[in-house]
């Protein structure tokens, strides 16, 4: 497992998005709780990163699963994973609960779209505790 900081200082947040606006929105939110940011467009460029030793946490948004089948999805997801780094997914309530049920990867948190300035804040907070 990847050590990391343990406070905001330092720490990198990789966002995996097609949707410009979830990257940017997101990417603001995260940025001002005081946390690094980077976005991609792809899971495979998100694993990319990750063999190099970037990102301390990935958000990948459900935007993601519409590029690729459910089936590749996962098997990119879990590679990132099995790199030592946690993943949280950004999903509606339908995509949610469908990863929920189909899933085998073991997402750190699946959380609901639309997020907010607090719910990262506390989605960071409990990375940090990890």
């Amino acid at each position: 497992m990847r050590t990391k900081p343990t406070d905001s200082k330092g720490v990198k947040v990789l966002i995996v998005s097609c949707n410009p606006f979830v990257t940017d929105f997101l990417g603001g939110l995260v940025e001002a709780h005081g946390y690094e940011t980077e976005e991609v467009a792809d899971c495979y460029q998100a694993l990319v990163q990750v063999q190099n030793g970037w990102p301390h946490v990935v958000f990948i948004d459900e935007s993601c699963l519409a590029m690729d089948n459910f089936k590749n999805f996962q098997l990119r997801t879990q590679n990132l994973i099995q790199e030592g780094v946690p993943i949280v997914l950004l999903a509606d309530e339908q995509t949610k609960q469908h990863a929920g049920r189909l899933s085998k990867i073991k997402f750190f948190r699946i959380v609901r779209k639309p997020v907010g300035y607090r719910q990262i804040g506390q989605v960071m907070a409990d990375l940090m505790t990890v």
